[in-house]
């Protein structure tokens, strides 16, 4: 069965437990063959940024008790936020959720936390490999931002085609789809903040989704909370460039005149310098306006 195909059982399976649970049925509401589908793909490009008591306790964590940390997250988010936010674009997606890898990991690209999720997205392997992002012992693309952003924004839009509902998409991102749909399924109602305040979420996702809208609050206006943001070169969208397994980095470098440590920031994935000697050929990022054609060509031969 092919990958899509599988996706596709998965959601209708997900569906049907879901209808059942509320008693949907083939009702409005119901999620798989609804009425609502085609709407839903047009709801699916935008999010509502909402604003309640929940999410104000955490706009005042963020600019008061952890005030620092969270200018931080910001300016070193800026580097990567026209990068993040024209994939998530591309994908259909709401470009707000680049403050969604923003709470997952500051945007440290070699953030890995205490359940084994690495990357700004904490991809956990298993998801990661089911988005096709390589994991071995040369590389991890859960630490490409470009790879990882794009498989964010796949899962991220399957999340949305099964819950019809961002806030529950969010919370399955953190938690899992099987979490959710037990509470959903226990509490008898798919609204997330009921779920919430009636504790049938894990307390961590509780708070995932009103600290989405508070950083997403905040970063639409710093200065309005007082927050000082260093601003970072801006990472401009790389370009891939065909390399034989094995090559290093220094070995690319000197065939296209960039330099082994802007190749590295633009590659934090290869745990090694070098790309995989495992795969007969690898795409590595270098920056755009770089010549490759030539090159490709010499490193082939190499």
């Amino acid at each position: 069965m092919s990958a899509i195909a599988i996706a596709m059982k998965r959601q209708i399976q997900v569906a049907l437990i879901l209808a059942m649970s509320l008693g949907l049925g083939g009702g409005p509401d119901a999620i798989a063959g609804s009425s609502r589908s085609k709407s839903a793909k047009h709801s699916a490009r935008t999010v509502s940024i909402e604003d309640n008591s929940r999410v104000q306790a955490w706009i005042h964590y963020f600019t008061q008790r952890d005030r620092e940390r969270f200018q931080r997250f910001l300016s070193r988010g800026s580097r990567y936020k026209s990068l993040v936010q024209s994939i998530l674009k591309k994908n259909g997606l709401p470009e707000e959720f680049y403050y969604l890898a923003m709470i997952e990991s500051g945007y440290v690209t070699h953030a890995r936390s205490h359940a084994h999720a690495v990357g700004i997205w904490q991809f956990i392997a298993a998801t990661g490999k089911q988005y096709g992002l390589l994991q071995n012992g040369e590389v991890d693309e859960r630490r490409d931002v470009v790879r990882a952003t794009q498989a964010a924004a796949l899962y991220l839009k399957d999340l949305y085609r099964t819950y019809r509902s961002w806030p529950l998409a969010m919370a399955a991102y953190n938690a899992g789809e099987g979490r959710i749909n037990q509470a959903i399924q226990r509490a008898g109602t798919r609204n997330f903040w009921t779920l919430a305040r009636r504790g049938f979420l894990p307390n961590e996702t509780e708070n995932y989704v009103p600290k989405f809208y508070a950083a997403a609050l905040i970063g639409k206006n710093p200065t309005k909370y007082g927050l000082q943001i260093s601003l970072q070169p801006e990472l401009k969208f790389p370009k891939k460039m065909s390399v034989r397994g094995g090559t290093s980095l220094q070995v690319v470098a000197q065939r296209t005149g960039v330099s082994v440590e802007v190749l590295q920031s633009l590659n934090p994935h290869l745990r090694a310098s070098r790309v995989p000697s495992s795969m007969k050929r690898y795409s590595l990022w270098v920056p755009k306006g770089t010549s490759t054609s030539a090159s490709s060509a010499r490193l082939a031969q190499e």
